[in-house]
């Protein structure tokens, strides 16, 4: 398990003898090739979770080969590279079976090194279209009462970064993983409170609303989400 009260630092080079420590982003692309997730509505039936998500897992590689200098490095955990996941007895299951294979491959086996950033991509759904806007959810166990203190305040950045590159969208704010919000999802947080230094859920819009679907769909997004993921990131590992 990590010692969740270390601090992230990352080492950016000024010399060509500085030593750097590489600091692995840890990225979970939510759903797989094969439920898709969540569906838009309305004038964009075909938009479809995963497919957005995939863009941005596209913005990010992009970034990191453009970024040569920095000591960063992101890992994917995307089940159209892992399609043994959710196989049982030679029969591909459903999405909770990948889910849980995905979590197992992240923070069960010797992942060097090991996960200490980890975020997953999904975007949110909801019957009603008028329901929009971006949230950031983080681990909390209300029995216990045990707040993720570390994920609260990457969460927190995250969120201020968001709301930066995209000052028109509605923000929801940062909010502990309240049963309502998400329900198989718990895993990742749960699972990464053990494991990781610090876990985030970013739920970036609701794909059923017609407002969040404008941005889905615009060509520039996936960048501008990136530069807020790395924004948000390097604000947490300063605080």
């Amino acid at each position: 398990m990590v010692d969740r009260v270390q601090e992230i630092e990352i080492d950016k080079p000024t010399g060509a003898h500085k030593r750097q420590e590489v600091l692995v982003i840890d990225i979970s692309i939510g759903h797989s090739h094969l439920d898709k997730g969540a569906k838009g509505m309305y004038h964009v039936r075909e938009l479809r979770e995963y497919d957005f998500n995939s863009k941005v897992r596209v913005a990010l590689e992009e970034y990191a080969r453009q970024q040569k200098d920095l000591a960063i490095k992101f890992r994917f955990w995307d089940h159209r590279d892992h399609p043994e996941w959710g196989m049982r007895k030679g029969k591909q299951k459903g999405s909770g079976y990948i889910l849980y294979d995905r979590l197992v491959a992240m923070y069960q086996k010797e992942v060097d090194p090991p996960v200490r950033i980890a975020l997953d991509l999904h975007n949110n759904a909801s019957k009603n279209p008028t329901v929009n806007g971006s949230m950031f959810l983080y681990r909390y166990e209300a029995k216990e009462q045990i707040e993720d203190q570390q994920s609260k305040k990457l969460a927190e950045q995250l969120e201020l970064s968001f709301k930066n590159n995209f000052p028109q969208m509605k923000n929801r704010g940062v909010m502990p993983d309240m049963k309502g919000w998400v329900n198989r999802d718990l895993a990742f947080l749960k699972w990464g409170f053990r494991y990781a230094a610090a876990s985030v859920i970013i739920e970036f819009g609701f794909i059923t609303s017609p407002v969040d679907q404008e941005f889905m769909l615009d060509a520039t997004v996936p960048k501008k989400y990136v530069d807020a993921i790395m924004k948000g990131i390097y604000s947490f590992i300063k605080k």
